[in-house]
């Protein structure tokens, strides 16, 4: 089919299927505006055709190219940014081929290019009311709106960063990072660097108790640093964070490829993990693996003043060879700081420094339950590096399903899904939790665990699902 311009006749029946959708029934609007969406696609040349997945509304065909659409009613508030990133990560969850259409006939938040450009490798683009309102004129077609959002699969492109680059320098600081006592996990009486897990990729789950204050804004300083294409220069990054504001024994880590993730502490071992890709897939049996993993790091930077703030370090490393792609770090912050010469000074070594602050909105932050009561089994330990001897400040557990509990439920009372982290973290094999009541490693008699609690903060890593699972596990000594 050929994009085309709408008919007078169809352009009026379009219309005022649109203009009657908010004098339906509420429960009525969502697959009323469903409805429309498909039949404006129809009238623009597309097909249009019912989806096997439940969480797809329609697939639309234009040219021998595929679209996962899904469709957002909204009668006042806008389209928010966690339904901007479940629905990116619903559409990298298939084929880098398809590309994603989000249609609302509302707005979407300020903050969401941010997310839409950042969807690599895959394509997704938002259709809003404006958007709606030009094709349903006539001004454009199907064809003159995928090139306008930069569809590459249309003849556009996704703008580049037009930007003085320093030379490449890929001098390796590992031998020079902070030297941050980092927790020792033990399994089977045997320490190990890190823990191999089954779980769902490609989002990064980064078990820490790293604490952060969720509200329903954040800010967001970022860049793509400069002549980052190899691991040693991920270790310039983390040597400038650690010579600006120290690092913390909560610095972890997650790479995730297909149904594989390797967790650990501390930059060093962040590092050691990357370098060991061969290593890490000969010990699962991997043979058939996507052309890049996904990394995250993250770690704390003590504001004090109930400030809180993330410092996160993201990338996609290749498994063909020592390169990187779409390397992002920034800070997430519950509340503007004060003083921003050391945030300053980290972007100026590693280059370039952010324009300005980003808000991020939507309650990062959500607290879950174990779906039904069960003992808490130790599958290994986590030792502690503040102790001269062997202290046991944490748990290795199996994972468990899980459900939100009431205090993540919005104004109206209700939470539409679990969102991607909590999927992830019901599906992830092993769980790494802090211990409320620290013991010595044999205490006699053991101590028995409960569960405490479980709450989660999304990190804004470009590209993948990045977030914070801080697990809590109470000891129980008799």
């Amino acid at each position: 089919m050929i994009s085309r311009e709408l008919g007078s006749a169809e352009l009026a029946s379009l219309q005022n299927a649109l203009s009657r959708i908010p004098l339906s029934p509420k429960s009525n609007q969502g697959p009323l505006f469903e409805s429309f969406f498909s039949s404006l696609m129809q009238a623009l040349g597309c097909d249009s055709y019912s989806a096997l997945d439940p969480e797809t509304d329609r697939v639309i065909e234009f040219q021998g190219q595929f679209f996962k659409a899904e469709c957002r009613y909204k009668t006042k508030s806008r389209l928010t940014a966690a339904e901007i990133r479940e629905f990116i990560e619903r559409v990298r969850s298939g084929p880098a081929s398809i590309v994603g259409i989000l249609a609302t006939n509302s707005t979407a938040t300020r903050t969401a290019p941010r997310y839409v450009l950042r969807a690599t490798p895959h394509q997704v683009l938002i259709m809003d009311r404006d958007d709606i309102e030009s094709l349903l004129s006539g001004q454009e077609g199907f064809a003159d709106f995928l090139r306008r959002k930069n569809v590459a699969a249309a003849g556009g492109r996704f703008p580049g960063l037009d930007r003085a680059v320093s030379k490449p320098s890929h001098e390796d600081y590992s031998s020079a990072l902070v030297a941050t006592a980092t927790p020792t996990f033990l399994v089977g009486g045997k320490p190990t660097p890190y823990i191999t897990n089954r779980a769902k990729g490609p989002g990064c789950l980064v078990f820490t108790p790293i604490w952060y204050r969720g509200s329903e804004r954040s800010y967001v300083l970022e860049t793509s640093p400069d002549s980052c294409e190899k691991i040693s220069d991920l270790a310039r990054i983390l040597y400038e964070f650690g010579q600006t504001f120290g690092g913390t024994s909560g610095g972890a880590f997650t790479v995730t490829q297909n149904q594989w993730s390797w967790h650990g502490f501390g930059a060093l071992g962040f590092l050691n993990c990357l370098r060991e890709q061969q290593v890490r897939y000969k010990n699962v049996g991997l043979e058939s693996f996507h052309h890049s993993e996904t990394a995250l790091f993250v770690d704390e930077v003590r504001m004090g003043g109930w400030r809180d703030c993330i410092f996160w370090l993201s990338a996609q490393p290749s498994t063909y060879g020592d390169s990187l792609s779409y390397v992002f770090c920034g800070f997430l912050f519950s509340e503007l700081p004060f003083d921003t010469r050391n945030f300053q000074q980290f972007f100026e070594s590693v280059g370039p420094v952010p324009d300005g602050y980003e808000t991020w909105e939507g309650d990062k932050t959500k607290h879950f339950h174990l779906k039904r009561d069960q003992e808490v089994r130790s599958l290994g330990y986590v030792l502690a590096a503040e102790k001269p001897k062997s202290w046991v400040k944490g748990l290795l557990t199996a994972g468990s399903e899980i459900d939100f509990e009431d205090r993540s439920r919005d104004s109206q009372g209700s939470v539409e899904s679990k969102g991607w982290v909590g999927e992830a973290l019901s599906h992830s094999r092993v769980w790494i939790s802090e211990l409320r009541g620290w013991h010595p490693l044999g205490h006699n008699p053991p101590p028995r665990y409960q569960m405490v609690s479980i709450r989660t903060v999304d990190v804004p890593a470009p590209g993948f699902g990045g977030a914070i699972a801080d697990i809590m596990i109470g000891s129980i000594f008799d």
